[in-house]
């Protein structure tokens, strides 16, 4: 009979050991190879060697000395025998396979490191990196507000401001305002505070901003952009409710304006008198603007009646006037056009002559643009010759009232 020589196990945890091991695969009891050797040829003892042994000696003593001087770097374990453990009544064939150590880790526990370890890989690989950075990335906004609107959509004209607050932008950075994806034509930049946000802020439109519908974004310094737009209009200015130019009235408001000025003969520049009327504006829908007309031209107002006097080489002669007036007219942009027209005038003199003018005619244009929120200065004011056609007790002859014009002022009534 033969014996296997390398036949050995760990004294701590008692796994099979290779021959020459010197630390052990399961608990990692750091081994002398010389002192196992010795162990292992002590154990099987025989008078004329291993290969003819017939019997097994007795185990063999406990190892001289203390445990930490045999086995350096480890430690005794309570009552741990030092002996190896007996031999195998036979050990011929092959020997004792060693089994590898196991992992003690619960199944769970090692589930979560692998989920872990492959978020690593997808976060820092390729793709990863790419995804971290879109998500960790700012994501600015912006919220937009005016004091107009085009049904449901935000509406501005030249002279009026958006106001604009926005929020997650870089912080510390330069905010550009974006028309269609270009700056905005003369808005100023705005600054972000430490939280990447920027404070209500007035983006003034100019008229280098194009009519029509656009869309409104920003963008920093660093390159982050709002993703989503505002949607505005740009609308001529006194439309979608904005002012006109200077502040004047928008196009469909109703006002009236108090109108006074003087008139003088186009022809030798004497002064005629003084205007004074009222002229009534009332607002329209867009695009139509204002019309303007004053109450004595309203299709059912009575004829108007003046009492006047006429100049003649002959003297002076004084005439009651019947007349009745029609008007047309316009408002739009902060202009006003005013034209008055009379569509009948007859003159009755003391004397007993009649006249009947050549109608209709223009009584008075009168055009002007607002200076201010309130008040059109410098208006001009003319009127035509009145060319008239009489009967009197020595028979027919014609007439001619010079042509007018003048200047006047108007002041925004309620």
């Amino acid at each position: 009979m033969s014996f296997s020589s390398s036949w050995q196990r760990c004294p701590r945890c008692q796994s099979p050991l290779a021959s020459g091991a010197v630390t052990c695969p399961s608990c990692g009891l750091a081994l002398g190879g010389a002192v196992v050797a010795s162990q292992q040829s002590a154990y099987y003892a025989s008078q004329s060697g291993l290969d003819s042994a017939s019997t097994i000696a007795s185990p063999p003593p406990p190892p001289p000395g203390d445990y930490a001087s045999l086995y350096p770097g480890s430690q005794p374990q309570g009552d741990f025998p030092y002996a190896l453990p007996p031999a195998p009544s036979s050990i011929s064939g092959p020997a004792a396979p060693l089994v590898p150590p196991t992992d003690k880790r619960p199944q769970s526990k090692r589930r979560l490191a692998l989920v872990l370890l492959v978020m690593v890989l997808l976060l820092f690989g390729g793709g990863g990196v790419t995804a971290y950075l879109l998500l960790t990335q700012p994501k600015p906004t912006i919220t937009v507000s005016s004091d107009y609107k085009v049904g449901t959509t935000l509406a501005g004209s030249a002279g009026t401001v958006f106001h604009i607050s926005g929020q997650d932008f870089s912080s510390g950075a330069t905010i550009l305002f974006l028309l269609d994806g270009q700056p905005a034509p003369g808005a100023q930049s705005a600054q972000t505070d430490g939280t990447g946000a920027i404070s209500s802020t007035d983006v003034t439109v100019t008229t280098d901003w194009a009519l029509g519908n656009h869309v409104l974004t920003a963008r920093d310094s660093k390159g982050y952009k709002t993703q989503a737009g505002v949607p505005i209009t740009i609308a001529p200015q006194g439309q979608a409710g904005t002012p006109g130019p200077s502040g004047a009235p928008t196009d469909s408001k109703s006002f009236s304006l108090s109108v006074q000025g003087q008139i003088t003969n186009q022809e030798t520049g004497a002064s005629l008198g003084s205007l004074q009327e009222t002229l009534i504006i009332t607002g329209q829908p867009d695009p139509k603007g204002g019309a303007v007309c004053q109450a004595r031209d309203e299709p059912n107002a009575p004829p108007q009646t003046i009492r006047g006097n006429l100049q003649t080489d002959h003297g002076v002669f004084a005439y009651l006037e019947t007349i009745q007036y029609a008007c047309s007219g316009s408002y739009q942009v902060g202009k006003l056009i005013y034209i008055e027209q009379a569509i009948s005038d007859q003159y009755t003199f003391e004397t007993g002559e009649t006249c009947s003018a050549n109608t209709p005619y223009t009584a008075q244009h009168l055009e002007g643009t607002f200076s201010d929120p309130t008040d059109i200065t410098g208006g001009t004011y003319t009127a035509d010759q009145i060319n008239l056609q009489c009967q009197g007790p020595t028979g027919q002859f014609a007439l001619q009232f010079a042509a007018k014009t003048g200047d006047w002022t108007g002041s925004l009534g309620a």
